[in-house]
């Protein structure tokens, strides 16, 4: 996993998201998190992702289509049945849960 092989996890302030195809940049050697093993989790087992979650980041795969993650800009990602053109497409990291008017 690359967050262990780079040693961990650069901030966003550090190392910005660039939208673009590419190759990870490896020079950049300032860690904000650090990170030195992971532990494949029960998937869709909410308490316990949560716990996780309470004391360490979560990797996760979402599906989303092209068009839904360039819309993207922090809210909530919510979609009712996934069409064609859906799949496993991103590794995102959760840092954090908290429940949005009323949605967890």
């Amino acid at each position: 996993m690359f967050m262990v092989e780079n040693g961990g996890l650069n901030s966003d302030a550090d190392y910005p998201y660039m939208a673009k195809d590419g190759v990870c940049d490896k020079s950049k050697v300032e860690k904000a998190y650090s990170i030195n093993g992971y532990a494949h989790i029960e998937p869709n087992n909410e308490n316990l992702i949560k716990a996780v979650m309470s004391r360490f980041p979560v990797a996760a795969y979402i599906r989303v289509t092209q068009s839904q993650l360039m819309q993207y800009n922090g809210e909530i990602l919510l979609t009712k049945g996934w069409g064609r053109g859906a799949y496993l497409s991103h590794v995102v990291v959760l840092v954090g849960y908290d429940t949005e008017n009323g949605v967890d």
